[in-house]
């Protein structure tokens, strides 16, 4: 029997045929795209040309993707141009765009799908509104948003929510998601990072709440969300709520989840608890290796630093450029030299990091030679380049070397405020006051850094009256203080004793309606302290947020200068029952305490304490304190075989200490005082004075002439 070399196929034969091919080559372009397999995609299309089957829509769009989503936007736009478009086509293109950030070209796209009478689908509007907020689009964005207000669809609110929330509309935002019948977790998540971006941390946290309530679990983006807005505060006690909460739900097993608990707990400086929760993750990532390298490299704590890195490449970790950045400064010089050497691709990110190290170690003469070496090699510095050395020269002797870099800088980046403000700075710690005017008044767009620094450094040099002025030209020019400003005005207060001024800044604060943290509580109990408001500093101690170690010592401080020794006594057992460290400064301030309020027996009991519990070793202002101790007390000869026998370095403070308590309890001592004190700065006026007032008190004939010895 013969077979037939050639038979009829029916139309519908054909047909069915044509389509099991048509599905068989979209599968298999749907794996090239998500493998991203360039030469089996192209091949691919090579055939469909061959078979006449690139016609096909459905094909057309798959072929669209595959070239977008391998980064071709050539030949995805070629043939974008050579058919016929649909709404899917409109898409994908619309993605490739995205994918290079051709935001423009985007829009244009757009305009034309409506030219054409494409109808948009919800795709195409969340990719648009997301374009809106990226070219700073927001009128177009509202047009469209009043366009589409009675259709919106979840995924379209969402990326509604973000663009107004990403150009700095939150009304808007908050609008858009209270409109949303039954928001699911990446609209609730959305509108969390919204608040979390603009740092209205306890916003996001009642949202937080309010989403809890409201049945919808969270999942690890919103604690990523939700964590990341602690960076800001210093609320501490919050954060362990959130870690709690998330280990509850079992999200401790996620390792980004994890990384970013770390990361908060790091910037808070609750260092111990970031070590056990390093600790005790099961799954380490890179990043979970650079916080910890990090965060002990920026505490100067080489040793740890170090130890963390050693671990890492222990365990297998490839160190990727963060790690660098973050172990350089731990090493020596000449160590850090090494390591650099053996880098294959550096920046200026990594010389930036090789810097640090020779200027933390104050090698400034090898600083300046790898500042110019890094030219040499054709890494051009930036603005955290100057800052790093600039930091360097802020001091009065390295002030010749931070004039040459004045003028590398004022060549190489002449309108970068980085740079600008770094000279600021400078110019500011090495006493060359006029400098850092002229700077200031140069520039044209001042930030509230800026504005921080001439403030501070107006500060520093008891320009006081100055600063405040300063102030008022900044609020003048519109420019929102915030929290450092405030408190750098706070401490210009305190200079001058402007308590009216000081409790016009302290009304501003309240008049934000944000809680007072640390840095703000601080200011305002030197602020209070110095002008004698005790009961202000009592009412300021009690609503600071997030106590810290030197927020107590002011309020210990303002205490003790006021001679209300047990308050403090008091507050310093409030710090050990909330686990708050305490420093030299907490010390420093009960002695004080002690001083001014008589209690020697005391005041020799916490300075001993300080010295036998805690390992502190005594500066020079605690042993002035205790020669003021005894002689407020009126045992002058204690006070100088005090100075005789364990202050190993009297300074002229420590002998115009002895000489004020000579004024207070007349004696034949004062002549000695002021001889030794004239003896160490022959122009100190001050002893002159104090001399002057004792011998009022006491025969000046018998003050020279009685055997002291």
């Amino acid at each position: 029997m013969l077979l037939l070399a050639h038979t009829t196929t029916t139309p519908r034969a054909s047909l069915f045929h044509d389509q099991v091919r048509v599905s068989s080559i979209a599968s298999h372009l749907r794996l090239c795209s998500r493998a991203h397999d360039i030469q089996e995609g192209m091949l691919t299309h090579y055939h469909m040309i061959k078979d006449d089957l690139h016609r096909n829509m459905l094909l057309r769009n798959l072929l669209l993707q595959f070239y977008g989503e391998c980064g071709m936007l050539d030949a995805t736009h070629a043939l974008f141009i050579q058919w016929s478009h649909d709404v899917y086509s409109y898409n994908f293109m619309i993605s490739a765009l995205a994918q290079t950030k051709r935001h423009m070209k985007i829009l244009n796209i757009f305009y034309q799908m409506l030219h054409e009478a494409v109808c948009p689908d919800r795709v195409t509007y969340a990719a648009m509104f997301s374009v809106f907020a990226l070219v700073s689009r927001i009128e177009e964005g509202r047009f469209l948003h009043a366009c589409l207000i009675h259709c919106l669809q979840l995924s379209v609110a969402t990326a509604i929510i973000f663009m107004y929330g990403k150009l700095g509309s939150l009304s808007d935002a908050q609008l858009a998601f209270h409109h949303i019948c039954e928001p699911d977790v990446v609209a609730w998540n959305c509108i969390l990072r919204v608040h979390t971006d603009k740092q209205n941390t306890q916003e996001a946290l009642a949202l937080y709440g309010r989403m809890k309530l409201e049945g919808v679990a969270p999942d690890q983006v919103t604690f990523i969300s939700l964590l990341s807005a602690f960076g800001c505060i210093s609320d501490l006690h919050v954060v362990q709520e959130i870690h709690f909460e998330l280990v509850c739900i079992g999200m401790d097993a996620h390792i980004k989840v994890m990384n970013a608990l770390l990361n908060i707990y790091a910037k808070l400086d609750s260092i111990e608890t970031a070590n056990a929760i390093f600790a005790k993750m099961p799954d380490k990532s890179v990043t979970s290796w650079n916080i910890m390298i990090g965060v002990h490299s920026r505490r100067n704590e080489k040793e740890k630093s170090l130890h963390f890195y050693y671990r890492m490449s222990e365990e297998g970790f490839k160190p990727d450029k963060v790690t660098f950045i973050n172990v350089l400064p731990a090493y020596f010089p000449q160590d850090a030299l090494r390591l650099f050497d053996s880098i294959i691709d550096v920046d200026v990110v990594l010389w930036n990091a090789l810097l640090s190290s020779f200027c933390f170690h104050r090698k400034s003469c090898q600083a300046v030679q790898i500042f110019y070496q890094m030219q040499e090699e054709g890494v051009l510095p930036n603005g955290n380049t100057f800052m790093i050395i600039m930091s360097m020269c802020s001091s009065e002797y390295m002030l010749s070397i931070g004039k040459r870099m004045h003028a590398v800088a004022a060549n190489r980046l002449k309108d970068d405020i980085t740079t600008s403000n770094s000279l600021l700075n400078m110019y500011g710690k090495c006493s060359s006051m006029g400098y850092a005017q002229n700077i200031f008044n140069s520039l044209f767009d001042r930030t509230v850094v800026t504005w921080t620094i001439m403030l501070t450094n107006l500060t520093r040099h008891y320009g006081f009256a100055e600063a405040l002025l300063c102030f008022s030209r900044m609020v003048l020019e519109g420019i929102l203080p915030d929290r450092f400003v405030l408190a750098t005005v706070l401490d210009a207060c305190l200079g001058i004793v402007s308590l009216n001024m000081g409790m016009y800044i302290h009304v501003q604060i309240l008049g934000t309606g944000s809680k007072l943290d640390a840095v703000m509580g601080t200011a305002l109990l030197n602020m209070y302290g110095g002008c004698g408001c005790l009961r202000a500093v009592e009412d300021v101690y009690d609503q600071t947020h997030g106590k810290n170690t030197i927020c107590c010592n002011a309020a210990i401080m303002a205490l003790a200068h006021h001679g209300q020794a047990h308050n403090a006594f008091d507050l310093f057992e409030l710090m050990l029952a909330n686990d708050i460290a305490v420093d030299s400064s907490t010390f420093l301030g009960l002695i004080t305490a002690c001083s001014h309020g008589g209690l020697i027996d005391t005041g020799i009991f916490f300075f001993h304490l300080m010295q036998i519990t805690y390992s502190l070793y005594p500066t020079d202002a605690h042993l002035d304190c205790i020669v003021d101790l005894f002689g407020r007390s009126g045992q002058v000869k204690e006070s100088l075989a005090f100075i005789d026998n364990f202050h190993g370095n009297p300074t002229v403070l420590t002998y115009r200490t002895l000489l004020s308590t000579c004024c207070r309890t007349p004696n034949a001592f004062s002549a000695w005082a002021a001889y030794r004190a004239l003896t160490l700065e022959p122009d100190d006026e001050g002893c002159f004075f104090l001399l002057v007032n004792a011998s009022t008190k006491y025969s000046c004939d018998y003050l020279f002439s009685e055997d002291i010895e």
